[in-house]
């Protein structure tokens, strides 16, 4: 029988798991409501806003024969999606710097906040990007990324299962 110790054999290590309480649902949930009030207040009421104030962006109606003919005017058209486009890229980088500091204005209030989900740590600007942009892969088919939380036994959602995050109630 050899009694030598074996060499290049390292048991394998459970991994760490470190245990903090998850958010509910609920709570997750409050949170996508209250940041996504405070999306629609930064980034679609401001071109309204713009083209209510100057008066342009309305439709130009005239008459031909008995019928109205209505058409905005494609310069407007033009202008009011660069104004949403460059908003809501300012506000998914604001929203991303907000993540990435831990707390969104939703997540403030309702007392939950992002960390990586293996160490608890916050997580850099890139994945709260990645996360932020992430949002849409959950959202796209009827919201069934959000939901997927209920399902999950650590409640977290696609975009944190893409991003390696998790919301944690504080």
């Amino acid at each position: 029988m050899n009694t030598e110790p074996r060499t290049g054999y390292q048991p394998l290590d459970a991994p760490h798991r470190p245990r903090y309480r998850s958010a509910p649902f609920v709570q997750r949930a409050g949170a996508l409501v209250l940041d996504a009030v405070v999306a629609f207040v930064c980034v679609p009421v401001p071109v309204q806003v713009y083209f209510l104030l100057t008066g342009r962006g309305g439709l130009q109606c005239t008459w031909n024969d008995n019928t109205e003919v209505c058409l905005t005017d494609p310069a407007d058209a033009r202008l009011s999606r660069i104004m949403f486009w460059t908003l809501a890229t300012v506000f998914v980088l604001a929203f991303s710097w907000a993540v990435s500091r831990r707390r969104t204005l939703g997540q403030a209030a309702v007392g939950i906040r992002v960390a990586d989900a293996t160490t608890g740590a916050p997580v850099s600007f890139g994945r709260a990007t990645v996360r932020t942009l992430a949002m849409v892969v959950s959202l796209v088919p009827l919201g069934l990324g959000f939901w997927w939380a209920l399902a999950d036994r650590d409640r977290r959602t696609w975009h944190d299962l893409i991003a390696r995050t998790t919301a944690i109630a504080v």
